[in-house]
């Protein structure tokens, strides 16, 4: 979202977005690398790569590893909402096809972004109750709403291309007539160089009696190469 339509961000100013997006990722990465217990993707099977330890005399490597990944999860939340704010003010500022642009995709931007921010919430509640607390609390699930959040996270996940697409044909995102015209050139053009090759492989295996022969196929590579 902070890159869309144009690749590049709205102001030199979001690179921060950027910096705590990569930060995010990494303390979540490292958490669930090393942290101790069972996995979150497979509640029966014990980390194998678990760090277990003290830091200091006074911290644990549960406590770090713990604190790391709820430092990391909000994060990554944070900068999923400042994405969101970055295309509305790209929005506000767009003119033209550009704006037509940004609208089609918001239709299936805002509501995945808030949806995945309550997932994301809720799965950062859930882990600091574990890691901090006696009790683990998964809003969601205690007020029977995972199931509907997640279904309906993945029909506006879903969404995501079908809204991209009427923007790339309706109002010419990311030059669609130059990206056809170069699939469509090249595609032949590929397809025509593996359909000559296979002919010349066969005809020079006739030819020679060798279809399995090195020289058979380097000769064909040479005659195809010559002909691109």
């Amino acid at each position: 979202m902070l890159l869309f339509p144009g690749g590049r961000l709205t102001s030199r100013r979001w690179r921060i977005v950027v910096w705590v997006t990569v930060l995010g990722a990494a303390l979540t990465a490292l958490a669930t690398a090393f942290i101790p217990g069972i996995l979150y993707t497979h509640r029966y099977v014990d980390n194998p790569f678990e760090v277990v330890g003290v830091i200091g005399g006074t911290l644990t490597t549960y406590g770090f590893f713990g604190a790391s990944r709820f430092v990391g999860m909000t994060l990554l939340s944070l900068s999923n909402l400042a994405a969101l704010v970055s295309l509305v003010l790209r929005l506000h500022h767009a003119r033209g096809n550009e704006r037509q642009q940004v609208k089609w995709f918001m239709f299936a931007a805002v509501p995945l972004t808030a949806l995945l921010s309550l997932i994301e919430l809720d799965m950062i509640v859930g882990n600091f109750s574990i890691d901090f607390m006696i009790h683990p609390k998964y809003p969601l699930y205690e007020w029977n709403l995972l199931l509907p959040v997640t279904y309906l996270s993945v029909l506006t996940l879903l969404a995501v291309p079908v809204f991209t697409y009427i923007a790339i044909l309706r109002y010419r995102l990311y030059d669609i007539d130059v990206v056809i015209d170069r699939t469509l050139v090249y595609g032949a053009l590929s397809a025509c160089i593996v359909g000559i090759y296979v002919l010349a492989v066969g005809g020079l295996g006739v030819l020679f009696q060798a279809r399995g022969n090195f020289v058979v196929s380097l000769s064909a590579t040479g005659l195809v190469a010559v002909l691109f």
